[in-house]
């Protein structure tokens, strides 16, 4: 399981192996802090994260959360 901790405005992005993805964002809260229990084969990253392997597909891929 992993554990992520968010703020105001950050979120998680949870992609599944067909492409389909699941997004969550905090909204309102001082922290919070989620547990996904996904497959292996499900890429699941901080919003943040996704942003920059998007701005950046060359970088080499580091293991998603």
């Amino acid at each position: 399981m992993h554990m992520i901790t968010r703020d105001d405005g950050e979120g998680v992005v949870i992609t599944m192996p067909d492409g389909t993805e699941v997004r969550i964002t905090v909204l309102d809260g001082a922290n919070v802090c989620l547990g996904v229990d996904a497959p292996k084969a499900a890429r699941v990253e901080r919003t943040e994260v996704e942003a920059s392997r998007l701005r950046h597909p060359s970088q080499p891929r580091l293991r998603a959360l």
